[in-house]
C-alpha cells in the first residue's frame, strides 16, 4: 500500500475526517446501541466531502501527466472507497438500532457485527496512511487520542478465576500456522526464534508489531495467535517472539528466559529493525512478557529502545515479590504449583533434547514457583537468590523512566497479580493505565459489544498499535 503522496497535502483533511469518524465511533462505544446526535454524522459528511474534492483534484492532476503513476492512482481509488464506506457506516451508526441489526432507511437491516468490523477496519486503514515521508509517525504522545470501551464480562464468567481458566479452555477457531521462522543467535550461543506473519500486500514502509508471550507460553499461545491474525488481516507485519527456551526455541537454548530478560528483547528488536528499517515498530507484551517490555523501555540501557514507537503491556507483574505471594495464597497455591510444574517439565524436555543443559546443585522438582526460582532461575541467571532476582527484575522501578508512548492494561480481579501495585505506581508522562473491574489474567472474555468477537483484549491491542 502506498503512503501519502510526497506532497502530503492530504494529511490535514484525512486527519479531520478521521477525527470526526472516530468521534462517532467513540460515542457509539460509550453509549452502546442507541440513537446518536445527528450532528455527529454531519461533521463526518462535511469533512468527507472536503477530502473527496481534494482527492479528485489531485487525481485529475496525476492523470493529466503523460506518464501518471499507476500506483498513486490506485491509492487514490482505495482511499475514496474507504472514505465513502466509513461515511456510510457512520450514517448507519446514528440510526436507531433494532435487535442485532442496524436499520438504515435506504439500506434496510445490516448485521451489527458486520458493520462494527468494517468500521474498525476502515479506521485502522486510515490511521496507517497518516505517516510522514520517512514512513514514521510524527506523533510521539498519542495517549489522549484513544478511549477504550468498558469491558463487559460474559455473564457466567464474572470472576477472575473463571475468566483466567476460560481463556485457556476457549481456544476458538483454529488458525493455521503460516509464519516464517527466523533464528537469532545470542552472544552466549543460545538462540531466539521469531515467527514472522507477513501479509502478501505488506510494504516496507508499513507498520510492524512484535508480540511477547507470558510465563510458560510461546508463539502458539491462544492470545498470540488470535492477535497476530487480527493484525495481519489489517495489513500489519507481525513478529511473535519465542523467549529463550520456549516454543520453537525449546531445543535451541541451554538457559531459560526470566522476568528480567530485557537483553534478549533488545536482540529481537535489533533483528526486526534491520529487517524492516523503514517501518515503525509497536511492541505488545503479555504478563511476564509485559514485565520484560516495561523493564526494557525504562532501563535505557539499549539503543534499540529508540526503535519502538509505542508499546502496550497486558497484566504485567510489576512487583514480582508481591505477585509470587499472591499466587502462593490464591487457591491454596494452585497457580504457583501449576507454573512450577510446567517450568520443571520444560527443563526436563530441554535436558533430554540437547547437551549442556545442567541443573544447579541441589535442584529437585519444585512444589511452588518461588521454590523453582530459588533453586533454578536465580542461580542459572546469576542472581544470589529468588528475592534478589525478584527485586532486580521487577518493572515497577523502571516504569517512571519510560519515554515511549506506553499503555498498561490490567484487571482488578486478576488472581495472579495484585492491582494495588499498578494503582500506586508513579507513571511517567508517556505511560497510561487502564484498569477494568473484571477480566482475570490474560482473559477478558466479554459479551456482545462493539467488538467483532468476544476477545476484548485483542481489539484493545489492535486499537493501540494502529492508533
Amino acid at each position: 500500500m502506498k503512503p501519502l503522496p510526497p506532497t502530503g497535502v492530504l494529511s490535514t483533511p484525512i486527519s479531520s475526517f478521521l477525527d470526526h469518524s472516530e468521534r462517532v465511533w467513540s460515542e457509539y462505544q460509550q453509549q452502546g446501541p442507541n440513537r446518536l446526535a445527528r450532528t455527529l454524522f454531519e461533521e463526518v459528511d462535511v469533512s468527507a466531502n472536503v477530502l473527496l474534492s481534494q482527492i479528485e483534484v489531485l487525481r485529475d492532476q496525476e492523470l493529466g501527466r503523460g506518464n501518471s503513476d499507476v500506483s498513486i492512482c490506485e491509492w487514490y481509488d482505495q482511499l475514496v472507497g474507504v472514505i465513502r464506506n466509513l461515511r456510510d457506516l457512520a450514517q448507519r451508526c446514528v440510526c436507531r438500532v433494532e435487535g442485532l441489526c442496524f436499520f438504515a432507511p435506504e439500506a434496510g437491516l445490516i448485521p451489527r457485527r458486520n458493520l462494527l468490523k468494517r468500521y474498525e477496519e476502515g479506521l485502522a486503514w486510515l490511521r496507517l496512511q497518516l505517516v510522514g515521508e520517512d514512513g514514521l509517525c510524527t506523533d510521539k504522545t498519542p495517549l489522549d487520542r484513544l478511549q477504550f470501551p468498558e469491558f463487559q464480562p460474559q455473564l457466567f464468567l464474572r470472576s477472575g478465576h473463571l475468566q483466567t481458566v476460560a481463556s485457556v479452555l476457549l481456544r476458538g477457531n483454529r488458525i493455521p500456522y503460516t509464519a516464517r521462522q527466523h533464528q537469532i543467535a545470542l552472544e552466549d550461543g543460545d538462540q531466539l526464534v521469531l515467527h514472522d506473519d507477513c501479509p502478501s500486500a505488506w510494504q516496507p514502509h508499513q507498520r510492524v508489531v512484535l508480540l511477547i508471550h507470558g510465563l510458560t507460553g510461546c508463539h502458539l499461545s491462544s492470545y498470540m495467535v488470535r492477535i497476530s491474525c487480527k493484525l495481519a488481516q489489517l495489513g500489519l507485519r507481525v513478529f511473535r517472539l519465542d523467549l529463550r527456551g520456549c516454543g520453537a526455541g525449546l531445543h535451541l537454548a541451554r538457559r531459560s528466559c526470566h522476568a528480567g530478560s530485557s537483553g534478549d528483547l533488545a536482540e529481537a528488536i535489533n533483528f526486526i529493525n534491520r529487517t524492516c528499517p523503514q517501518s515503525q515498530l509497536a511492541v505488545a507484551g503479555f504478563s511476564l512478557g509485559g514485565n520484560i517490555l516495561l523493564k526494557f523501555l525504562g532501563e535505557h540501557r539499549y539503543r534499540e529502545v529508540e526503535c519502538v514507537t509505542r508499546a502496550i503491556a497486558i497484566n504485567p507483574p510489576l512487583n514480582l515479590i508481591d505477585c509470587e505471594r499472591t499466587m502462593s495464597r490464591t487457591g491454596f497455591g494452585i497457580y504457583s504449583r501449576y507454573f512450577a510444574q510446567r517450568l520443571h517439565r520444560q527443563l526436563l524436555e530441554r535436558q533430554a533434547a540437547q547437551d549442556g543443559v545442567v541443573f544447579p546443585e541441589g535442584y529437585r522438582q519444585p512444589r511452588s514457583l518461588r521454590e523453582f526460582d530459588e533453586r533454578y532461575t536465580a542461580p542459572a541467571a546469576g542472581f544470589d537468590n529468588a528475592d534478589h532476582y525478584y527485586r532486580s527484575s521487577s518493572s515497577d522501578q523502571f516504569v517512571p523512566h519510560i519515554q515511549t508512548p506506553t499503555q498498561i492494561i490490567a484487571s482488578r480481579d486478576d488472581p495472579l497479580i495484585p492491582i494495588d501495585n499498578l494503582l500506586r505506581l508513579k507513571l511517567s508522562d508517556f505511560v497510561n493505565r487502564h484498569v477494568t473491574d473484571h477480566g482475570g489474567h490474560l482473559a477478558f472474555v466479554g459479551r456482545g459489544s462493539c467488538d467483532a468477537d468476544r476477545y476484548w483484549i485483542d481489539w484493545r491491542v489492535v486499537d493501540w498499535v494502529t492508533l
